[in-house]
């Protein structure tokens, strides 16, 4: 059995040193990074300094970044939502890293050329391996899948789902739009910082941003025949949405969940 873990372990090695070839090769190739026009690569690699620059205003606190990779999840560094059942993060990815990428069914690898924030929003009450469920983060794949609903909506619209509010920004600062419903399931959420979240960004954007405490599915089509309504509430929309799902969505004219990709 020794001689096993003895190859094991060399595997493990090798397996490293070839992810810091690859990851030195694709920082010759790095781009800096612009949220709207960053085109998804199967391999991208996006320079670090340009990436914290744009992320920087989405920041809902200001808590010290942390690297889980070394030091785990230090709750002491998050920020906690009144009951607990949250926590914001900064968390720290190391230079050398990589994330999951996605943009519809396309599917890759990013990292930096640095060090780079994730703001980051912890499920206090789930646990997966020893670790917080991560809610919700602000990273590159979360950026490019969202990015089509923010282009599809002009007029009035319709939004489901707050999360950290990057979708709600895009789409608040386009001069197409007149008045964003917000829609969010959690009381919590909006009352720890969704509320003063649309209301900052109504004021920066001069947009009418109405928040509204509950079930987005169930306001679907109640804003008029020609509102915009933009989803981000499900993790399987489109692949597998349920009856209800399905009915709610070709219901009304203008509909566009996360994951969709016309």
């Amino acid at each position: 059995m020794f001689p096993f873990f003895l190859e094991t372990e060399g595997q493990g090695k090798r397996r490293l040193e070839a992810e810091a070839r690859r990851h030195k090769w694709l920082c010759k190739q790095a781009v800096v990074f612009d949220e709207m026009k960053t085109k998804f690569q199967p391999d991208l690699c996006i320079k670090a300094p340009s990436y914290n620059r744009t992320i920087q205003k989405y920041r809902l606190f200001e808590t010290k970044p942390i690297d889980i990779s070394k030091h785990g999840q230090k709750l002491e560094y998050y920020q906690k939502s009144p009951t607990g059942k949250f926590y914001y993060g900064n968390q720290l990815l190391p230079k050398g890293e990589f994330l999951d990428l996605y943009q519809g069914q396309k599917l890759g690898k990013v990292c930096f050329t640095g060090d780079v924030i994730i703001p980051t929003l912890l499920n206090g009450e789930r646990k997966y391996g020893g670790n917080y469920d991560v809610w919700m983060s602000i990273t590159p794949a979360k950026i490019l899948s969202q990015r089509q609903g923010a282009r599809l909506a002009t007029g009035n619209v319709m939004l489901g789902g707050l999360g950290l509010g990057w979708l709600l920004w895009q789409i608040a600062k386009k001069k197409s739009i007149k008045t964003i419903h917000v829609l969010e399931i959690s009381e919590e959420l909006m009352d720890w910082y969704g509320f003063a979240l649309c209301e900052k960004i109504a004021k920066e954007t001069t947009t009418e941003i109405k928040p509204i405490v509950g079930d987005a599915l169930e306001y679907v089509g109640e804003f008029g025949p020609d509102v915009r309504h933009v989803l981000d509430i499900w993790d399987s929309f489109p692949h597998y949405p349920n009856r209800e799902e399905t009915l709610v969505a070709n219901s009304v004219n203008h509909f566009w969940g996360w994951g969709w990709v016309a």
